[in-house]
């Protein structure tokens, strides 16, 4: 994105000025903390001598999709990457299968299991004073620990239990809004869906066969809502 910088069209036409344009693509913000580049003077001559990783954002039909890739400086080769819907810790570190290839790699990876909380209280939290910790108390040992491999039942294991538990919160969030598109519902709907069972209800909402076509319909319109979340429910039970 670019913008122009100087008088207006109009005023620079007519006074014979050029127009200057002037990139916004490097901008940064005033209160963001710049860092020194450490590889600066470094002869990178080998693999797995350095890696560099970045984010990149995919445009979707709606919102954008979070790509992480970890790639060798030397090689060039792409070491590993995950998409992701949420930017978090984990999607960095554990969820691009940096912690499984490092190990294949025979690197050591430590842990710091808690923030310095001496340093939290003194002056405040704040994501890049912890990340500095946290480097600190790594190469000092303190407050670290090895992590274990994530492969075996162990990793199996937690593989399900992340899976079971966002469908279990899938299914909560449909519940929920199954109950207020009833709520709002017109009358005759609203009585008739009110006087079921849990169960009852999720099986009659999975079995209807509303008519697409119709659906500038007000009761049309719910009947095709409630047949979404009804079947959306049947589907993690």
């Amino acid at each position: 994105m670019r913008a122009p910088s100087g008088p207006p069209a109009d005023e620079a036409h007519a006074s014979g000025a050029d127009l200057t344009w002037e990139p916004r693509t490097s901008k940064k913000h005033p209160e963001h903390t710049i860092y020194p580049y450490l590889l600066k003077g470094l002869a990178i001559t080998r693999p797995n001598q350095v890696w560099c990783t970045d984010i990149s954002y995919i445009p979707m039909r709606r919102g954008f999709l979070c790509l992480v890739a970890i790639m060798d400086w030397h090689s060039r080769k792409v070491l590993c990457w995950r998409p992701s819907n949420f930017r978090d810790t984990s999607l960095c570190v554990d969820g691009a299968g940096l912690l499984r290839y490092m190990q294949a790699a025979h690197v050591e990876v430590m842990e710091v299991t808690a923030p310095d909380r001496h340093d939290r209280r003194k002056r405040g939290k704040n994501d890049d004073l912890d990340a500095q910790n946290a480097a600190h108390a790594a190469f000092a040992g303190q407050r670290t620990v090895t992590l274990r491999s994530r492969n075996g039942m162990v990793e199996s294991l937690r593989v399900l239990r992340v899976c079971r538990k966002t469908a279990v919160n899938a299914r909560r969030i449909a519940l929920q809004m199954i109950q207020a598109t009833i709520i709002a519902a017109p009358d005759g709907l609203r009585d008739q869906l009110r006087q079921m069972t849990r169960m009852q209800l999720i099986r009659f909402l999975a079995a209807l066969r509303p008519d697409l076509s119709t659906y500038r319909d007000l009761e049309a319109a719910y009947h095709i809502s409630l047949k979404s979340l009804g079947t959306a429910i049947s589907g993690t039970t």
